[in-house]
């Protein structure tokens, strides 16, 4: 049950919840824990919350390995997302871009872990390490425009992400869109990377990602 401070003397107004309060609260002053202790004040919250009152760019923590892409997705912040996802709060379009790339998921299929043969994302793993190239204002602007492009198709397209994605049935329209950018990311890896030939392999786009990778860490 999510309850917010606002809420908290509604949801002690309905029975059923604050007998649920109250077994929550009677649970946490037993603990043998502190912290657990500790939280008997507030037993109509989670005692651990990393939920922020914001838009968040959703990624799956598990994706299917049948996908070119993980799908990932804006949310508004009435969305309260479970540890199925990484919340990425204040996320930029451009950046968007970058992470639905081909690039992207060919990063964590590299550095991540695996939940049989599906891809597991980790903040750590995956999206921290992740380097980002430097990007010039019409490079963002470019990423953008791909990121609309992308989630327009998405919409008009009118079927879940879990059905967009399936590399056996991903709609024409939206293929070309991702497609296009894959193109156009490779050529940024490429650029600062400094390399003269494009980008053709994927032993290609991992010797860059772990080169500029490489020269994040010296600069950290």
């Amino acid at each position: 049950i999510w309850i917010t401070d606002e809420q908290k003397e509604i949801a002690l107004s309905i029975p059923p919840i604050r007998e649920r309060i109250e077994n929550v609260k009677l649970m946490r002053l037993e603990s043998s824990k502190d912290q657990t202790r500790k939280f008997a004040s507030t037993p109509y919250k989670f005692a651990e919350c990393r939920h922020k009152n914001g838009p968040a760019l959703l990624i799956p923590s598990v994706s299917s390995e049948n996908r070119t892409y993980i799908p990932m997705e804006f949310h508004d912040k009435n969305t309260v997302s479970s540890n199925a996802n990484f919340a990425a709060y204040d996320m930029s379009n451009y950046l968007f871009s970058l992470l639905t790339s081909r690039l992207h998921t060919l990063w964590v299929g590299t550095v991540g872990g695996r939940l049989k043969s599906d891809y597991r994302y980790s903040n750590t793993l995956c999206y921290n390490t992740f380097p980002i190239p430097t990007l010039t204002d019409l490079d963002k602007e470019a990423l953008q425009g791909y990121a609309n492009r992308i989630i327009r198709e998405r919409v008009m397209n009118g079927e879940t992400l879990a059905q967009l994605y399936d590399k056996n049935r991903m709609p024409e329209s939206l293929k070309k869109v991702h497609q296009e950018l894959d193109v156009f990311v490779d050529s940024l890896y490429q650029k600062a990377a400094n390399r003269s030939k494009v980008l053709t392999t994927d032993t290609e786009r991992l010797e860059v990602l772990f080169k500029l990778y490489a020269e994040m860490k010296e600069q950290q």
